[in-house]
C-alpha cells in the first residue's frame, strides 16, 4: 500500500520527487503521467535482442568500486526503464541518464492498464523507489558516473521478455509479452525485478570502500522488499489459476538455463519458484549453498546473461541491444 502524507515523504506523495525524475517530453505532470498509455510494442525493436559475440577471448579487466557502481547503475537504468513507463508511461528525466558512453533511450514496454487498484499502488512506489536508486547511485559514483545506454523492454515476438522466457511455457506461436495481462505482467515483472536485487547481491561484497558497501546494501534492502511484492502477488494469483505456478517454474527455470542451470530444477541451479497451492516459496535464496538462508546473488557476468539474452560470453543483445556502457560489459562464457 502506498500512504499519502501532507509532508510528501511517502511514496505516492513524493510530488517534487516525481516532477525531477518524470520526463516533461513524455511526463509533464502527474495527471499527465496517469492519462499516458502508450503502447511501445514489439514491432518496435523485433530482433534487436539478438546477442554480438565479443573478441575471442573477452577482454579482461581489473574492476575498481567505480566500475562496480557503474554497472548496477546499468543495471538500475533497465529496472527503472521497465517499472516506470509500466506505472506512469514515458521515461525518467533525461537529466538521471547522462554521463560517459553511448546515451540511448527506453524503447518497447507499455503504461499497463490493470483493474486491481491495489497493485497499480504499488507499482508506482516500486516505479518511484526505482527512481529515486537512480539518483543515489549517480550520486555515489560523482563524475564518472555512466550514461543510460539504449534499453529494450518489449514484448512478444522479438523481444528480450520472449528471448528468456520458457519455451515450454511460451513457444514461438505464442510469444510472451508480459503488458499482456496482470499474470504475464507479474510473471515477467518479477524476474526483472530480481535480476536487479540479485546484482545488488553480488556487486556489494565486491566492493572494497566501507561506505559504498553501506549504501549499496541499503538499496539491496529496498529491492528485496519489492520483489516479495510481485512475488506474493504472483503467488496469490497463483491460488486462483494454479495452472500459473507450473509456467512461473519454468520461466525460472528458463533463466537458470542462462546461468549455466541444466534446466530440471537438478542442477548449479540458482532461482526458485514462488511454490504452490500448498504452500508459498517468496524470498530467493541462493540453493548452491544448502540451509544458509541467505538471498541469491549474481556476479556481473552471470547478470548480463540473463540481461543479454545469451548462454555464452557476448557484448550486448537481449534487453541491451548495443550493450552497456562503463568497463563491465561481457557475459559468462562458461554456461
Amino acid at each position: 500500500m502506498i500512504d499519502k502524507d501532507d509532508n510528501g515523504t511517502g511514496a505516492y506523495g513524493r510530488r517534487a520527487f516525481l516532477r525531477y525524475v518524470g520526463s516533461a517530453a513524455t511526463a509533464g505532470s502527474l495527471a499527465a503521467l496517469a492519462g499516458c498509455g502508450d503502447k511501445y510494442g514489439a514491432e518496435v525493436i523485433a530482433d534487436t535482442y539478438k546477442p554480438t559475440a565479443p573478441p575471442t577471448p573477452a577482454p579482461a579487466y581489473t574492476a575498481t568500486d567505480t566500475d562496480y557502481l557503474n554497472f548496477l547503475l546499468q543495471i538500475q537504468y533497465l529496472t527503472t526503464g521497465f517499472f516506470w513507463r509500466s506505472a506512469f508511461g514515458g521515461s525518467i528525466n533525461p537529466s538521471l541518464v547522462t554521463g560517459t558512453g553511448a546515451t540511448g533511450g527506453v524503447s518497447g514496454g507499455a503504461q499497463v492498464q490493470f483493474s486491481d487498484e491495489l497493485f497499480l499502488q504499488g507499482l508506482r512506489e516500486v516505479a518511484l523507489a526505482e527512481a529515486e536508486r537512480v539518483v543515489q547511485l549517480r550520486a555515489l559514483i560523482g563524475t564518472g558516473v555512466t550514461a543510460q545506454p539504449a534499453i529494450a523492454i518489449g514484448g512478444g515476438t522479438g523481444s528480450p521478455f520472449d528471448a528468456i522466457a520458457s519455451r515450454d511455457a511460451f513457444p514461438s506461436s505464442t510469444p510472451f509479452d508480459p503488458y499482456a495481462s496482470l499474470e504475464s505482467y507479474l510473471l515477467g515483472a518479477s524476474g526483472l525485478s530480481f535480476l536487479g536485487t540479485s546484482t545488488a547481491r553480488g556487486i556489494a561484497f565486491r566492493l572494497t570502500n566501507a561506505a559504498n558497501r553501506d549504501a549499496v546494501l541499503g538499496l539491496l534492502g529496498g529491492k528485496a522488499h519489492h520483489d516479495t511484492f510481485f512475488r506474493i502477488a504472483l503467488w496469490r494469483a497463483g491460488l486462483a489459476k494454479s495452472t500459473l505456478y507450473d509456467t512461473e517454474d519454468k520461466m525460472v527455470l528458463a533463466r537458470n538455463r542462462l546461468n549455466g542451470g541444466d534446466g530440471t530444477g537438478g542442477v548449479a541451479n540458482y532461482e526458485n519458484g514462488v511454490g504452490n497451492a500448498d504452500g508459498s516459496n517468496i524470498v530467493v535464496l541462493d540453493v548452491r549453498n544448502s540451509n544458509s538462508g541467505a538471498l541469491l546473488g549474481r556476479s556481473p557476468d552471470l547478470a548480463l546473461n540473463i540481461a543479454y539474452a545469451s548462454k555464452t560470453a557476448v557484448a550486448s543483445g537481449g534487453f541491451f541491444p548495443n550493450g552497456v556502457n562503463g568497463t563491465i560489459k561481457y557475459s559468462n562464457a562458461a554456461n
